[in-house]
């Protein structure tokens, strides 16, 4: 769509292109966020004090190569069918700016398969081995956690 964007408007000028995943879940015992999150990307403490819905949120934003990238995470407490539950976002985004990496994007698309594949590999450093074991499992069920399912 970019490319035919790109051949058919003579004023559009591309200073930048990423690729963006977002993934989410809802956990009913936050206590056990640590048997599917690597603590390093969810380090949450104090739980119970407070009153703020956002119980969590932290943002960085680095180089990976030639890549720029932002990761942020989130939890927010809420309900879930009238019972505490807690919202756990991973947001990720990975870019170019220099232009003959974008341009480079046009002839081929090995340049978006990397940076989504560098994004794939951010998910799966979240998760704990053991979830991403579980996940993998044919009968993949746990009822603590909402809006995952078995991937393939």
């Amino acid at each position: 769509m970019v490319k035919t964007l790109r051949n058919e408007v003579d004023f559009l000028n591309c200073t930048r292109f990423g690729v963006r995943k977002v993934n989410q879940c809802i956990i009913k015992d936050i206590h056990s966020l640590d048997r599917y999150f690597n603590i390093k990307f969810f380090p949450i403490y104090g739980l119970d004090r407070g009153s703020s819905p956002k119980l969590f949120e932290s943002r960085d934003c680095f180089l990976d190569g030639k890549y720029n990238v932002n990761l942020m995470r989130t939890i927010i407490k809420g309900e879930y069918e009238d019972n505490i539950a807690y919202q756990v976002v991973l947001d990720s985004d990975i870019y170019i700016t220099q232009d003959d990496d974008i341009n480079r994007l046009f002839t081929g698309n090995t340049e978006i398969t990397a940076m989504n594949e560098r994004l794939f590999e951010l998910y799966k450093e979240a998760l704990t081995e053991d979830f991403i074991e579980k996940l993998g499992k044919e009968n993949f069920n746990d009822s603590n956690i909402i809006g995952v399912e078995k991937n393939e």
